[in-house]
């Protein structure tokens, strides 16, 4: 790392960033899955049930 001029401050927020972009996109695909369960007419409760499992794999 020293002769590429990175010390491990700057590996720890780059590690940070793409842990928190992950998680944001884990979101995005659970709300979309729920968006598309609640306009087929499913029940909120079960929807929820049905499509958190999935986007968790």
């Amino acid at each position: 790392m020293h002769f590429q001029g990175l010390n491990a401050n700057i590996m720890s927020l780059g590690g940070i960033a793409i842990a928190v972009g992950a998680m944001v996109d884990a979101a995005i695909v659970m709300i979309e899955m729920r968006t598309n369960g609640l306009r087929s007419g499913i029940i909120s409760i079960r929807v929820s049930r049905l499509t958190t499992p999935p986007a968790g794999r």
